[in-house]
């Protein structure tokens, strides 16, 4: 059975070497005067991995602050290149208190075809995926943005995404192998520059009724 093994802000790691649900899991603080006081998945032991459960939360003693007792935090991130060449990752689990994904976090997996996103993240980085297939962003209370996400994932075929979205410049630029992208009826969304440039193989799209405005460009080399 793996131990949980955190990296504390200070730099120090403590291991929990009775971890009951053998996740293997890396964890570390989320700093930068974040709101929450949470935690953020940095990594995993075991790089041969193939499937990840992302718990919503982890009940421990802080050990920076002992005097507090046990605690249950929330797991609010996943960080940079977290999961990266995990090559034998077929499925991951992500939990419902997760705001944010990093770049390069599952950069390398060659292994992994599908990642369905819950509708409590906001926020992602450069995703930079090379084997993905299909991407599924779950409805949310919040409004989703998409920076550049998706850029050059040539593997990716198909997108739904939820009804109160931003897609920024190039999100799924040179995504040569798109063929279908889903929004909701009722979506209000948002398209910038060259959102969609270069998807050869997208041949038809509908757009939602709440498009709000279409960026230059947004077709570009389709």
């Amino acid at each position: 059975m793996l131990a949980l093994c955190f990296g504390w802000s200070m730099g120090a790691e403590a291991v929990n070497e009775n971890n009951e649900d053998g996740s293997g899991l890396i964890y570390g603080w989320v700093l930068n005067n974040h709101p929450e006081r949470g935690l953020k998945v940095t990594g995993v032991i075991d790089k041969t991995v193939a499937s990840i459960i992302i718990p919503a939360t982890y009940t421990m003693q802080n050990p920076t602050y002992p005097d507090e007792g046990i605690q249950s935090f929330d797991i609010l991130q996943i960080a940079d290149q977290a999961f990266a060449d995990c090559t034998n990752l077929t499925e991951i689990d992500l939990g419902n208190t997760l705001q944010t994904i990093g770049s390069q976090a599952f950069k390398g997996c060659t292994s992994l075809k599908s990642l369905t996103v819950p509708g409590s993240v906001t926020s992602f980085g450069y995703m930079s995926l090379s084997s993905l297939e299909e991407v599924t962003i779950l409805e949310g209370s919040s409004s989703v943005s998409l920076v550049g996400t998706f850029r050059e994932s040539t593997t990716l075929k198909k997108v739904t995404l939820p009804s109160n979205i931003t897609v920024y410049n190039g999100t799924f630029y040179g995504c040569t192998s798109l063929e279908t992208v889903i929004f909701p009826q009722n979506a209000t969304v948002s398209f910038r520059t060259y959102a969609f440039g270069e998807c050869t193989a997208l041949k038809s799209i509908t757009l939602p009724q709440g498009c709000t405005s279409l960026g230059e460009g947004l077709f570009w080399g389709c």
